[in-house]
């Protein structure tokens, strides 16, 4: 403070000669440091006052506005509270509406499953009859299907068991004729059966054909043997289990034309039976068509009797 007086109002310097003037000096110095100090602790004071004032007004102002956001959020928690209000109630008057339509509904539904179920009552009573009958009629066709199949396996097994012999006989003749074309060629005897089988016979089937006596009636290669013994057209020789051909016939034409002759009589014989149950089975065809078409039939009617129960039941007379 001293220095900003010092500035404003510097020190005259001191002379001897002049003591009492310098006296008055210093004392006028001092009243006019006193006056600025005050000037300024007045003007600090009414700073710090303004100051003070103006952090009471923001302070003030803050608290206003803390009232303000306060008594929105008070308002705004009330009308979310009414409208919460609302809309319970509204939606325990839609929940009442509600319950009340659906009691209407249950009513009018029982009352329409009771009208329901005296009329199927009624009808049901009034179709037993015819039920029972139709299914009377089906078990019946039923029987009747189940024996014509019974007796279609029994005529498709024998079918099979006719072809299968006629398969086994093809082979059997094909079996006889390589044998016949191998003795066309001298061999050698004596020699084993199975060498004269793999090496003579079967070589001398026709192209594209095959020859196995396992699938002839001869079933294995000794039974063929013996049977081409039995017919004179070679001998074995006796009490090996591996048969060996001891000696074979070269001239067998009274053979060929008694195995065709017999042939012959086997082919038109299967021919004439093939014919008969072609015939039969054409027949059996048309029964289970005509047994079915009644069967669809009457499938039909009941399908009708319960559109018109279902239609009269749920629409009313």
């Amino acid at each position: 403070m001293d220095a900003q007086c010092n500035e404003i109002y510097p020190e005259p310097e001191i002379e001897s000669a002049e003591e009492p003037q310098w006296a008055e000096e210093m004392a006028r110095h001092k009243a006019m440091t006193e006056e600025i100090q005050r000037k300024l602790g007045e003007q600090a004071a009414r700073k710090a006052k303004k100051e003070a004032e103006e952090k009471a007004q923001q302070k003030l102002a803050e608290e206003e506005n803390r009232k303000k956001e306060e008594e929105a959020r008070q308002q705004k928690a009330a009308e979310e509270a009414r409208t919460l209000a609302e809309e319970e109630n509204r939606k325990k008057e839609e929940e009442k509406l509600a319950e009340e339509a659906r009691k209407r509904e249950e009513e009018a539904q029982q009352k329409l499953a009771e009208e329901v179920q005296k009329r199927a009552a009624a009808f049901a009573r009034q179709q037993e009859e015819e039920a029972q009958q139709k299914l009377a009629e089906e078990e019946n066709c039923k029987k009747e299907e189940e024996a014509l199949a019974e007796e279609a396996r029994k005529k498709a097994a024998e079918a099979r068991r006719a072809a299968e012999e006629e398969e086994m006989m093809a082979m059997d003749v094909q079996c006889v004729d390589a044998f016949l074309k191998c003795t066309m060629t001298r061999m050698k005897t004596p020699i084993k059966g199975s060498n004269l089988y793999t090496k003579h016979i079967r070589p001398c089937r026709p192209v594209g054909t095959s020859v196995d006596v396992k699938d002839s009636s001869f079933r294995n290669l000794s039974t063929f043997l013996n049977f081409l013994e039995e017919e004179g057209l070679l001998r074995l020789q006796p009490g090996l289990s591996d048969p060996v051909v001891n000696q074979i016939r070269y001239e067998f034409e009274e053979f060929v034309h008694r195995k065709i002759d017999k042939i012959f009589e086997e082919v038109e014989r299967f021919k004439q039976r093939e014919d008969n149950e072609d015939k039969y089975r054409d027949d059996e065809i048309r029964e289970i068509s005509a047994d079915l078409n009644r069967f669809k039939m009457g499938l039909t009617g009941i399908l009708a009797s319960w559109t018109t129960l279902c239609q009269t039941s749920l629409h009313g007379p």
